[in-house]
């Protein structure tokens, strides 16, 4: 199995697309905003018809559905069993690092960049008195370990909590030894650093440009919740201060471009830490 992951805005759709044409492949999208549908313009979205190559796990879920590692493991497997069974070498293209590796491993517990851990240490660290609401959800989600804890185990609390919510199981009951499922060749795509941000700034205008602040009150006006799992994304959840007169468009867009470039950094450390056997490959 071939695997194109790296930072967003990188360029590893395209990449992908043109390697899969090579190989007589589809692209198995690992994506975790890219499943929603009518999520387009934020997540840039290319069609099949755009990059001449099908496209699986897009647009699979309403925008209020609940998606958890585990579904994505169970969705990803079933397809690519599909496509082994054909003959069909599969090839997966994305950035969501979770799910990657629950792909090629039994289980994977780091925090990953950008993820529900990060957010929530972020809004712990901002006011920690958010923490007894999670620790109360920890309690009910899984009851056992929550019994170990103090209220003040902050990253303890956060790690487990965010772990029943990723992969729908108790933390409780976890095995931390990585086992490898299968093997398969890991391209981590690379840029200059001041290029992937003149990238993002430049595909944010571009949103910009096809409407994005339009998509993001569609998409509310459709019955889409604020505080559903989607509109957690980047690109996204920027928009719920505006909608609330809180803040104007130009500070929404200048914190998408700031929030994408964070977002990537983390993400090239998290990738290259993950996955050392990989082949990295700088595209200009």
């Amino acid at each position: 199995m071939i695997i194109v992951c790296g930072a967003t805005a990188a360029g590893k759709t395209e990449y992908a697309a043109t390697l899969a044409k090579e190989h007589g492949s589809p692209l198995i999208s690992a994506d975790s905003m890219q499943v929603y549908r009518g999520f387009n313009i934020g997540t840039a979205k290319e069609t099949d018809a755009d990059l001449g190559v099908k496209q699986y796990g897009i647009d699979i879920l309403d925008g209020n559905d609940r998606f958890t590692v585990v579904d994505y493991k169970l969705y990803a497997t079933n397809v690519i069993s599909e496509l082994e069974s054909k003959g069909i070498e599969p090839m997966v293209c994305g950035g969501t690092g979770f799910y990657i590796s629950s792909l090629l491993y039994e289980q994977n517990f780091g925090a990953e960049p950008g993820g529900l851990e990060e957010e929530i240490q972020t809004a712990v660290d901002a006011d920690s008195s958010i923490l007894v609401k999670y620790f109360e959800k920890l309690k009910q989600l899984d009851p056992e370990y929550a019994a170990k804890l103090h209220v003040n185990d902050t990253r303890k609390i956060i790690k487990a909590y965010c772990f029943c919510e990723n992969f729908g199981k108790k933390y409780s009951e976890q095995n931390e030894e990585k086992v490898l499922l299968r093997d398969a060749k890991i391209i981590i795509l690379r840029r200059d650093r001041a290029e992937l941000y003149e990238r993002i700034n430049k595909r944010v205008d571009i949103m910009r440009e096809k409407g994005l602040k339009d998509e993001v009150e569609n998409l509310l006006r459709s019955g889409v919740r604020g505080d559903s799992q989607a509109m957690r994304g980047i690109g996204y959840k920027e928009w719920l201060p505006f909608i609330d007169g809180q803040c104007g468009e130009e500070e929404v867009y200048e914190l998408i471009k700031k929030n994408s470039r964070n977002y990537a950094k983390r993400q090239e450390t998290w990738f290259n830490h993950q996955y050392p056997q990989a082949e990295f490959k700088t595209v200009s």
